[in-house]
């Protein structure tokens, strides 16, 4: 049974080993460098009010995170809630975890106007858990400007996520 917890200083170490694997994955386009995963980490575990982290446990074992970004919508009129990373270990996918977390935080933030989170487009398998959830695909282009650059890995878009 999995349970989701909040992310505490005793959960760092393995969710920054968990950081490392999603980050390295393709369904991630940025090489964050680690500082980066500490800097959010802590962030995480000492109550900022622009991130919440979570730690799916199985026992007492962490199975998987999730970090969540707060911001205000001025386009709703409200509290944006971006589920920025949402990783599972091999085991702990397939059996409604991602599900589970998205309802968790919905109703952990019954004050939000607007949930938000990110796949790859040839993430298939959370594309379809998103959509069957209620998610979107937003049209809107998304532009940045970093002031930190970070390489954009090059990802084969046939490789399995």
């Amino acid at each position: 049974m999995y349970q989701i917890v909040p992310m505490a200083q005793e959960h760092v170490e393995s969710v920054l080993n968990m950081m490392r694997r999603f980050y390295d994955s393709p369904a991630v386009l940025v090489a964050s460098p680690v500082s980066v995963f500490e800097a959010d980490l802590k962030a995480a575990v000492s109550g900022s009010p622009y991130v919440e982290g979570y730690v799916f446990m199985e026992d007492s074992r962490p199975a998987g995170y999730a970090l969540c970004s707060l911001s205000w919508s001025t386009e709703y009129g409200g509290l944006c809630v971006w589920t920025e990373d949402l990783y599972l270990e091999e085991a702990a996918r397939g059996k409604g975890l991602g599900s589970r977390f998205l309802r968790y935080i919905e109703e952990s933030h019954p004050e939000a106007v607007r949930f938000r989170l990110e796949a790859e487009e040839n993430n298939d398998r959370a594309v379809a858990v998103y959509r069957h959830l209620g998610y979107q695909p937003s049209p809107y282009l998304q532009l940045t400007r970093e002031r930190v650059a970070y390489p954009v890995k090059q990802i084969d878009p046939d490789k399995e996520i």
